[in-house]
């Protein structure tokens, strides 16, 4: 964060039981390493908020229902989101 400090970090939240079905499936971890894992990304969004770092916090669920809007929490109401980005997301 201090490398990049205007930066606008984006941490993308999964419902846990889902999250831990898909990477087991795709990568075949264990229990104890996906606990580790989870607890290693909870611990860095921790840090970097009480840092004072600017820290937009999506959820994979809202991006696969609407990305358009996600992409929306991601830049902020004065940024244009061009027809060129929407029919990528398409």
């Amino acid at each position: 964060a201090s490398a990049f400090p205007h930066a606008n970090y984006v941490f993308v939240f999964r419902e846990m039981h889902s999250w831990a079905r898909s990477h087991v499936e795709a990568f075949s971890r264990d229990a104890a390493h996906l606990s580790a894992l989870l607890g290693e990304g909870i611990t860095a969004y921790d840090t970097l908020r009480q840092a004072g770092v600017r820290c937009s916090v999506v959820w994979y669920e809202d991006m696969s229902r609407d990305p358009e809007g996600t992409l929306r929490t991601i830049f902020g109401p004065e940024r244009t989101i061009t027809d060129d980005t929407r029919a990528a997301l398409n």
